[in-house]
């Protein structure tokens, strides 16, 4: 490939008039791209078919010239040309003229490259229209255009890392045509690479419906009563316990113990997603319903008679608890509370013996 060598580059306005002094040896056309992109900072932005056209190396040396200058000089003698846009410089093939005159209405293609999922754009695009082998680049709102096209049919392909490819067939009739581009993320050019991002894997958490909890009771052998998440979502209650007092029969003690049909909670027993749930108390088997955010719970079903599926040693009723499947979204919750003691809040001093 030979060796390139990079001496001094000064910036000014216009990415075509920008000067720079930059030797090359042996290089191929890519790598002199490469290397002004290192040196200038502009970007360039050409189809890699079009490139490997171009199978002789280059050697060139330019001294404070501007880019214009050095690009008519290493595309002189190629099908290649080169305009300016305010992202870049980009580089596609001459566009082939068939026919003893070109078309007297010439029209324009353009659109708009985004995100399908998102509809975000996609600055930095490439978009080609192969049957006149043409290529644009997107801008950085995504838009792009192309000029001085010659009525008929063509294949629109836009390609974009980290996409798969697009190709949809287009007609242009009227002298102008817009066509927008939506591109799904995945490519099979990638290999192992992965581009994804949290946002699309963020999925609705899957909650019973007053709908399902209805099928569910009218399906169930025993006697059965409960509440849905969707039910729950409606109220103020910040807690299992608060939340299974709109269920008929069932009362709270100590805003937290399970009463069902006047018998306290160790005749009841609670279970959590299937599972007997362990006694919070030291001396009593009760569990302490106030521990369950009330956001996290799916449904609750209270049993009011035996079941095979049970335990027997429930002599009041079983309640059920079932939480929402939180590992498929990522969530953000703020809880507030806020108490008064009375004889203790605002006061200066304690009351003592």
């Amino acid at each position: 490939m030979g060796s390139l060598f990079q001496l001094q580059a000064r910036q000014q306005p216009g990415y075509l008039q920008r000067r720079v002094t930059l030797s090359f040896k042996d290089a191929r056309l890519s790598d002199c791209f490469t290397r002004f992109e290192q040196l200038t900072g502009v970007h360039f932005y050409f189809n890699a078919d079009d490139i490997k056209g171009v199978t002789r190396t280059f050697t060139a040396d330019f001294n404070d010239q501007t880019i214009e200058t050095a690009l008519n000089i290493l595309l002189k003698g190629t099908d290649l040309i080169f305009q300016e846009n305010n992202i870049g410089i980009v580089l596609k093939k001459k566009a082939a003229v068939t026919g003893k005159k070109a078309e007297t209405n010439p029209g324009t293609i353009k659109g708009r490259v985004v995100d399908f999922e998102t509809s975000e754009p996609l600055p930095g695009a490439t978009v080609r229209l192969q049957n006149i082998n043409i290529t644009t680049v997107s801008d950085e709102k995504g838009y792009y255009h192309f000029t001085h096209v010659k009525p008929g049919e063509y294949q629109l392909i836009a390609s974009y890392s980290g996409y798969s490819t697009n190709t949809q067939s287009i007609k242009l009739e009227n002298g102008s045509a817009t066509y927008d581009i939506r591109m799904q993320a995945g490519s099979a050019q990638l290999g192992t690479v992965v581009v994804s991002t949290a946002g699309r894997k963020v999925r609705n958490v899957t909650h019973t419906t007053d709908k399902g909890l209805l099928e569910t009771i009218k399906n169930a052998p025993t006697i059965v009563n409960g509440i849905s998440s969707e039910q729950i979502s409606k109220t103020a209650d910040r807690n299992a316990a608060q939340a299974i007092t709109k269920v008929s029969g069932v009362t709270i003690r100590d805003e937290k113990y399970l009463v069902i049909r006047g018998l306290n909670e160790r005749y009841n027993l609670t279970y959590l997603n299937d599972n007997v749930a362990p006694s919070t108390e030291v001396y009593s088997r009760a569990f302490d319903l106030s521990l369950i955010p009330s956001r996290i719970i799916d449904k609750i079903l209270v049993y009011k008679s035996a079941s095979p599926s049970d335990q027997g040693d429930a002599t009041g009723g079983v309640v059920k608890i079932y939480t929402k499947d939180a590992k498929n979204i990522k969530h953000l919750d703020f809880e507030v509370q806020w108490g008064y003691r009375p004889g203790r809040t605002f006061k200066k001093h304690f009351f003592t013996n």
